[in-house]
């Protein structure tokens, strides 16, 4: 497996910006810090452990890997009904580290932020149903319809991406315009598809995807121009690693744009999508498609005031 290291702090706006401009990814470090980490892992866990279908003798717990049998996951390990809008997932949304670094991206500081499915992938080392599936390298942003610059993904993983484990894939430099011509001539078709738009199997960019390595607490952003996409690790982790009770990955999507590019009909429909307990999409200001509806009976969380300006 190939991986690459791209991290800078903070505070070096300059040196991850121009990174990120040339390169199309970059990784931004500690945005939160190790209690706040912690803090987001028991919000997780707390939230599935009381709002997952069970019953008393199905119990999920979170100290008991045997009991997470009960927990029916997506084979990709994305959460999509609920937890998009848990108190985890706005916690992470509304750290004040995570929303400066996409102040200073697009010099604003009134940002709506994205209400993305959260990834959750079980030790399939420990349990070898648990191996997820990844969707494969893809672009979110249609290069016909969208050309140039429109959006930074982002990406907080609350465990340390490595080769063992896995996490988000990249190819460097495909979001430029000679890499989206070619893109184009390859797939002529996809003028018509929207932002989903997976490489072919025997696409000949297939194997040339590194895997961002990063630390728990990091901010992982890439150019949605950049081609990505998940990639399972090697699963080879050592004795002690194997039998402890701990999610092999957990991520948060975050991606923020100016509130002044949405309109009146998008913020009503995310409104409504947080009272609703739904998932959208990584595109914050648009309503875009596929969204998954919450539970019945989804009753919404209580924001803070920080949360609020963000919704």
């Amino acid at each position: 497996m190939q991986s690459i290291q791209a991290s800078f702090d903070s505070d070096d706006f300059s040196s991850w910006r121009e990174h990120l401009k040339t390169e199309g990814f970059v990784v931004v470090r500690k945005v939160l810090c190790p209690g706040e980490v912690h803090n987001a892992i028991d919000l997780f866990w707390t939230h599935i452990e009381k709002t997952l279908p069970q019953d008393d003798e199905k119990q999920i717990d979170r100290s008991n890997m045997d009991t997470w049998h009960q927990w029916s996951l997506d084979s990709r390990g994305f959460m999509t009904r609920n937890t998009p809008q848990c108190k985890g997932s706005w916690f992470v949304r509304s750290i004040p580290k995570v929303h400066d670094v996409f102040a200073k991206i697009w010099d604003e500081k009134d940002l709506l932020v994205s209400m993305d499915a959260v990834i959750a992938w079980k030790p399939w080392w420990y349990h070898s149903g648990w191996k997820p599936y990844t969707e494969g390298l893809h672009l979110d942003q249609n290069p016909f319809e969208k050309k140039d610059f429109a959006c930074v993904q982002g990406m907080v993983p609350l465990y340390d991406v490595t080769t063992a484990v896995g996490g988000l894939e990249v190819i460097p430099q495909t979001h430029t315009d000679e890499a989206k011509e070619d893109f184009r001539k390859r797939y002529p078709k996809m003028k018509y598809s929207g932002d989903w738009c997976p490489l072919r199997q025997k696409d000949p960019l297939q194997g040339s995807g590194q895997l961002v390595l990063a630390q728990a607490g990091d901010l992982i952003l890439w150019d949605s121009r950049t081609i990505h996409g998940g990639v399972l690790g090697t699963g080879e982790t050592d004795r002690e690693d194997s039998n402890k009770a701990q999610l092999a990955r957990l991520s948060v999507p975050v991606c923020m744009t100016p509130r002044s590019w949405a309109d009146e009909e998008v913020l009503r429909e995310r409104r409504n999508a947080f009272e609703m307990g739904a998932c959208m999409t990584h595109w914050p200001h648009e309503i875009g498609d596929g969204h998954s509806p919450g539970t019945y009976g989804y009753v919404p969380i209580d924001l803070t005031e920080e949360q609020l300006r963000l919704l």
